[in-house]
């Protein structure tokens, strides 16, 4: 699943927390509908639905990144938001309420009901990923964004759709550099998970009644025309940014499942 929050409490604060935004009900039905032909999702919506909403409160660390790039408090702007795959469920329903959000999801079974989903909560979803039909996707997206007086919040998974886990691809790189959007690093982790041992990004989505928290990194401008040798030390960078801010988050929330795995103990 290719996806990428709740009504603002007003807190302009770096860190602040939330209460729910519970919906569960509303959301669930939404699901059903979207997966009522396949059996297998539905299942898996009746599994994951409610652990995605019933999260006791939400964390946000760097809440004005979150303010100025992502409510689009001041001046609207292009924002690629850049997260590891291992978030998409969280993530997905966490930006739903935002305004013009544009999201790639792949050409998959799996890609097609996330996608009816996602026009549910208000995404545009541009079908595509690195595996099928991701190139005319990457194209989509930009023309889309370059193409209006919109300003758009777009992004997926930026080590999807099948890895491997927490290796940065260049193609939300590419549509930052030619959009003029600001690339912002994301992660979130909480403290009562359910980790997908077998999924190949260790996928996670909250328990019941935790505490999650999403972090927010400093935004980074893409030079354009950026090619060759500068191009890829730019995105190790990220690459090393991003897991940097998804490892202190984990450890901030004590959650160790994940780092334990990556090291092999």
């Amino acid at each position: 699943m290719d996806v990428f929050p709740f009504q603002h409490c007003g807190h302009t604060q770096s860190q602040r927390s939330v209460g729910p935004c519970i919906h569960t009900k509303a959301i669930h039905a939404i699901l059903i509908q979207a997966t009522r032909k396949n059996s297998r999702h539905k299942l898996l919506s009746h599994l994951v639905c409610p652990p995605v909403v019933c999260y006791r409160k939400i964390s946000i660390v760097n809440g004005d990144v979150y303010d100025r790039h992502f409510r689009q408090i001041g001046i609207p702007h292009h924002v690629v938001g850049a997260s590891w795959h291992r978030n998409a469920i969280f993530l997905f329903y966490f930006f739903r309420n935002l305004g013009d959000r544009l999201i790639m999801i792949s050409r998959s079974l799996d890609g097609e009901i996330t996608a009816g989903v996602a026009r549910r909560f208000g995404y545009t979803p541009v079908r595509g990923s690195s595996s099928r039909g991701g190139s005319e996707a990457l194209q989509q997206m930009i023309d889309v964004m370059n193409g209006g007086q919109k300003k758009y919040l777009c992004g997926t998974a930026v080590d999807g759709p099948r890895g491997p886990a927490r290796k940065l691809k260049k193609g939300m790189v590419a549509v930052a550099m030619q959009t003029g959007a600001l690339f912002v690093p994301m992660a979130c982790s909480g403290n009562r998970l359910i980790t997908f041992p077998r999924a190949w990004d260790k996928t996670i989505i909250p328990k019941p009644f935790s505490r999650m928290t999403i972090a927010f990194g400093e935004p980074v401008a893409i030079p354009a025309g950026l090619l060759g040798n500068d191009l890829e030390t730019l995105c190790r960078k990220l690459e090393d940014d991003l897991n940097r801010l998804t490892d202190t988050v984990d450890q901030t929330c004590g959650y160790r499942d994940a780092e334990m795995r990556r090291s092999g103990n």
